[in-house]
This record gives structure tokens, C-alpha cells and sequence, in this order.
């Protein structure tokens, strides 16, 4: 077992790195590809993977299951997150964007906090607030893209130091600030609000918007993959049930740009004929 200190570092360390890998990535991505295909990207469990093996570690599967239960009933406060961001993007700068996002997904929390969740209210929550994101969202989804901007030396260096800080002040706050802001801080939607301070700046608002919009059917798969976390921690044990948990939110992703890809192939044969 790993010390908590060892353990907290590490943990930090590793979202660090694997956000800003993942937000660089994608931004770059998204130039070249459009937002849908950066939006499956940044619904993979980049943040929440590593969260959960390190606690695997210290922890019983019946924590797991537990701390599942409130991954998913975050999840449904991110997605509406992603429609109060892609609302104000249209006309807002990047920070004023953001930290209204923030303010609204951390009231949404504390909200949540005094709900006694099961797995059927958690479902329910994240079944409403899908329908209601898409439905908010459907407008910015599509968007031109972006083409390959002409950057300076610095550009990509500057704006991944910038993640990094973001990920870590995020998560040393509320760490420090105590246990119920720990708890809010561990599902704070830390790789999209990364994209979205990443692409605003230098893509523009609306690009940024419909590459968040287009996290949505990610970020409904993602439910499905704590629900299966949460379902078999305990019966399976707690590597096993990530590692199908992880298969789940892959899988998702890739069915995902599979259809799109088929939809659009036969959009362009319907055309040409």
C-alpha cells in the first residue's frame, strides 16, 4: 500500500500529466478534424481513470462502489456545465465563460450533497440532464473547422503550463480547503474546462462551445461505464470492474465515431448519385 502522502502526489502528478496530454492533443486535433472527434477524445476517462485506480489501492471495492455512485451523479451536473458553458461562449470570453460554468456546476453539488442518491435517482438525474444538454446544445454542435492557425514558438508550451496549473490548483484547494471540498474538487470537470480554456483563447468561442457540445454523447456513455464500476466493484472485484468499466467507456466512444463516420460516408454517396 501506498503511503497518503506517496498516494496524493501521485495521483496529481498523473492527472497533470495525462490532462495536459490529452488537452494539448486534442486542441491540436480539433484544428485539424472538427470538434466532434476532440469531444469523443476528451470524454475518455482521463481524469476519473487514475482517481479510481488510486483508490483502488487503498480502498475496498464496496468504497469504490460507493465513490461511483457520486462520480455518476457528478456527471450529470457536468453536462449541464457543458450547456451553461456552449451559452455563454457565443458571446463571452474565456474566463467569464468558465468560472459562470464553474459557479453554477459547484452550486449544482452542493445540491447534490443533500440528495440520498441510489443508483435508479443517479440514472434518472443523468437521463433528464442528457435530454436536456442535447436538446439546449443541438444548435452548437456544428460548427466550420477550424483549419491549421499559423502558432508562435511559445503557443503550445505557454497553454500546457497553463492546463498543468489549472489541474493542480483545482486539486490542491480542495484538498486543502478540507474533506466536503475534496470531495466537490475530485469530479470537477478539470479536462473540459482545460479544453475549453485551451481552444477559447485561440479558436474562438464558438468552436470551443461546439467542441464541448459535442462531449455530450461521451459523457452519456461515460454514465454507463460507473454504472457498470459501481455495479460490479464488489462481485467482480475492483481491477476487474475498471477494467470493463474503462472497455465500457471506450467502446462507447468508438461506436460513437464509427456511426458518424458510416452517416457521413452515406450522406456523400446519397449525394453523389
Amino acid at each position: 500500500m501506498f503511503s497518503p502522502d506517496l498516494a496524493y502526489f501521485g495521483m496529481l502528478a498523473l492527472k497533470m500529466i495525462l490532462t495536459m496530454l490529452v488537452v494539448v492533443g486534442t486542441s491540436l486535433i480539433v484544428e485539424r478534424t472538427g470538434p466532434f472527434i476532440g469531444g469523443m477524445l476528451a470524454t475518455l476517462p482521463i481524469s476519473a481513470g487514475p482517481s479510481y485506480i488510486f483508490l483502488a489501492l487503498d480502498h475496498d471495492p464496496a468504497f469504490i462502489a460507493s465513490a461511483a455512485l457520486t462520480t455518476l451523479t457528478a456527471n450529470a451536473a457536468t453536462m449541464l456545465f457543458v450547456v451553461v458553458y456552449a451559452h455563454l461562449a457565443q458571446t463571452q470570453g474565456t474566463m467569464r465563460s468558465l468560472g459562470l460554468g464553474w459557479i453554477f456546476w459547484c452550486g449544482l453539488m452542493a445540491g447534490f450533497s443533500l440528495v440520498p442518491w441510489t443508483l435508479e435517482t443517479a440514472l434518472l438525474a443523468n437521463g433528464l440532464a442528457y435530454f436536456i444538454s442535447a436538446r439546449l446544445c443541438q444548435a452548437f454542435m456544428s460548427v466550420p473547422k477550424a483549419g491549421i492557425l499559423k502558432r508562435q514558438r511559445w503557443d503550445i508550451p505557454m497553454r500546457a503550463f497553463g492546463v498543468v496549473a489549472l489541474v493542480g490548483i483545482v486539486i490542491t484547494l480542495g484538498n486543502l480547503a478540507g474533506p466536503k471540498a475534496a470531495g466537490i474538487a475530485a469530479p470537477f470537470p478539470i479536462v473540459l474546462s482545460s479544453l475549453a480554456a485551451m481552444l477559447h483563447p485561440r479558436l474562438g468561442g464558438r468552436i470551443a462551445a461546439a467542441t464541448l457540445a459535442n462531449c455530450l454523447p461521451g459523457l452519456a456513455g461515460f454514465a454507463f461505464a460507473i454504472t457498470v464500476l459501481h455495479v460490479t466493484a464488489i462481485p467482480l472485484g475492483s481491477a476487474w470492474a475498471l477494467a470493463l468499466a474503462l472497455l465500457v467507456s471506450v467502446g462507447w466512444n468508438a461506436a460513437l465515431v464509427l456511426r458518424k463516420h458510416l452517416t457521413s460516408r452515406l450522406s456523400t454517396e446519397g449525394h453523389s448519385r
